[in-house]
């Protein structure tokens, strides 16, 4: 299994350091894409001078890790966890015809779909939460809670703005993963 995670402080993980600079280890396309979360807030992310709930993302040169700052750096009793939360809103690339294909281009929109199928499957990344939007992975149960007594024709799907599965019969979805509608 592909980590996308790297907590520090908490028992059996790294310790938390006095500098506000912890290290990473894990791809990823764009330095908005690495996520830093002290105990239960996400930071924001922002290149120059942080401010208060604020972190810097310093990659590696081919972006399979690096290290980031944070602000303010987490006492003793919080856990700072950093991971990786890749955007599948649209491809990396969108092909038009008459268009060159690249072999670059085709292994950015497939790394895409991989690093997001790993978020998904590494139960530390709290990228996807369960149903009650408050453990950091999914069980059958809780795909399960989204059907309940839902016998009307519903399909399930991923709502991104609550991230959690929910199962609707009144609401039209036509965007599909790669953009296409059906």
């Amino acid at each position: 299994m592909a980590t996308t995670t790297k907590p520090y402080g908490g028992s059996g993980n790294d310790s938390l350091n006095n500098t506000g600079t912890y290290s990473f280890v894990f791809p990823f396309f764009r330095d908005e894409d690495v996520i830093v979360r002290v105990d239960t807030t996400d930071f924001t992310y922002k290149s120059g001078t942080l401010g208060s709930n604020e972190y810097s993302v310093a990659p590696n040169s081919n972006k399979t890790g690096g290290n980031i700052t944070v602000n303010p750096n987490p006492t003793g009793s919080q856990t700072l966890l950093i991971y990786r939360k890749t955007s599948v809103d649209n491809p990396k690339t969108d092909f038009q015809p008459g268009s060159s294909i690249r072999s670059v281009d085709l292994n950015n929109n497939a790394k895409q779909v991989l690093y997001f199928a790993q978020e998904v499957e590494d139960s530390a990344n709290p990228k996807v939460s369960n149903a009650a939007g408050t453990g950091t992975s999914f069980t059958l149960s809780d795909l399960n809670s989204a059907f309940s007594s839902k016998v009307d024709g519903s399909f399930i799907y991923f709502d991104n703005s609550a991230s959690t599965f929910k199962a609707d019969n009144t609401t039209t979805k036509t965007t599909i993963v790669d953009g296409g509608s059906y």
